[in-house]
């Protein structure tokens, strides 16, 4: 199962997957509540303050355009001591709870990732379902997010990123709130769509699972004996083994071994 159709295509040129075999349901979250009455002012960047993350070009340009104060980087890293002496206009908060995390997150209005390798891109997902309007590096799992300007912008170098952050200094409130209302409704859209194909999915995967036959042995011993078996029928017919069988669906493993020791050598489990 992938998460996203960048991972499809990952599982099927990297790992040789055949397309068939392959069922692609985007990863949905629980509906947060979104308080419309909050004040949103931050720039989030949120996740591992390290190199790889390219956080560094983010806050230069902020600076660049006066909105460094209302940038705010969101977790710890080996970077974060270095970029905190460097840029101390921003806010950066270190590790925090989540529960803080969507405290901050209520209040943004932007997040931003400069990242250029990422998996499923979760902490981007959660914002967007709180009306954050995302601003991402232009890389296939990015991509799987934002379909147009409508719901979020993607950048593919400095100047870009420069070019829109400019564009969001400049959106009135009610252009703001219409491009937030849009990325909520997307990501709700998407939610329902995805629950609904994942229980369905399920549902086909545990009839599948009935097939496959699962047994439970146990060892009883005593002093130097071990209680055994002998088959009575099977290919295995004449041959010792331990005492147990096939577990049912409606059985716990100890439902079961209690069940076969009764059945097999007339032994009450204790």
């Amino acid at each position: 199962i992938a998460c996203s159709k960048s991972e499809e295509v990952v599982l099927n040129h990297t790992f040789k997957i055949n397309r068939e075999k392959i069922i692609t349901i985007p990863n949905y979250i629980i509906q947060k509540e979104n308080k419309n009455n909050i004040e949103k002012k931050w720039y989030v960047i949120l996740g591992r303050v390290t190199k790889d993350k390219r956080i560094e070009p983010i806050l230069e340009v902020a600076r660049d355009i006066n909105i460094l104060k209302a940038c705010i980087v969101i977790g710890a890293g080996l970077q974060l001591n270095f970029l905190k002496q460097k840029y101390p206009e921003a806010t950066f908060t270190g590790h925090i709870d989540n529960s803080e995390v969507f405290k901050f997150l209520s209040q943004a209005k932007y997040i931003i990732s400069n990242s250029m390798i990422e998996g499923l891109p979760f902490a981007v997902i959660e914002a967007m379902h709180m009306g954050v309007v995302p601003v991402l590096s232009d890389i296939p799992a990015h991509r799987d997010l934002i379909l147009g300007q409508s719901d979020g912008f993607l950048f593919k170098n400095k100047f870009e990123l420069k070019k829109i952050l400019k564009i969001t200094t400049k959106l009135t409130p009610a252009a703001f709130n219409a491009c937030s209302a849009a990325v909520t409704k997307k990501m709700a859209d998407e939610s329902k769509l995805s629950q609904k194909t994942f229980l369905n999915h399920f549902k086909h995967m545990e009839k599948e699972t009935k097939k496959i036959y699962l047994g439970v042995y146990g060892i009883y011993q005593k002093d130097d004996k071990i209680l055994v078996i002998k088959k009575a029928r099977g290919p295995y017919t004449g041959k010792y083994d331990l005492p147990g069988g096939g577990l049912n669906f409606d059985q716990t493993r100890e439902q079961c071994l209690e069940r076969e020791l009764l059945e097999e050598t007339n032994t009450k489990v204790k």
